[in-house]
């Protein structure tokens, strides 16, 4: 048996699944820790791990400096998936 493959037995999971997993813990929790857990969208609170979405403020795509804004902390806020799939659905942001 390879490593990979007594890691997966293991774990139950690809390593690279097992290694995502754990980040998304870590930044929620850091989220919840930091008081950053009210969805950007709606005001609500993110109470589950599975419902976090990380959201960009201000869309980037078709900004004077994407990679910029992409990037920056700054530009980073968190919401529920569904919040965010809903707002990019209707191709606009709220400024909050």
């Amino acid at each position: 048996m390879t490593k990979e493959e007594s890691k997966k037995a293991i774990l139950g999971m690809s390593h690279g699944a097992a290694n995502h997993k754990l980040k998304q813990a870590l930044i929620f929790d850091f989220v919840k820790k930091l008081h950053l857990d009210n969805c950007f969208v709606c005001g609500k609170k993110i109470d589950n791990i599975a419902t976090l979405s990380i959201e960009h403020k201000e869309p980037w795509l078709h900004s004077d400096n994407p990679i910029e804004l992409f990037f920056s902390l700054g530009n980073i806020a968190f919401s529920h998936r569904a919040c965010s799939r809903a707002k990019e659905g209707k191709g606009r942001y709220s400024y909050k």
